[in-house]
């Protein structure tokens, strides 16, 4: 075992607040990933993560989506 290497660990992006938001990283948390919350999603898609995860109303997540596209 000592040619092994540790797995690298799961980069996970929130964005969005509140408890949903606060809820996704302590359940994330646990499961041997980094989780980083993010302002706004302009610095989510510029960052390095593996996995993004936004807690949004359907308003914001429309407008979001079209933000993407």
């Amino acid at each position: 075992m000592s040619g092994e290497r540790e797995p690298e660990r799961l980069r996970v992006g929130v964005l969005g607040s509140g408890a949903e938001g606060a809820y996704w990283a302590s359940d994330l948390g646990g499961r041997g990933v980094d989780v980083i919350f993010f302002r706004d999603l302009e610095e989510l898609l510029n960052a390095e993560v593996g996995l993004a995860v936004v807690v949004a109303t359907p308003t914001e997540a429309a407008r979001l989506s079209a933000q993407v596209a």
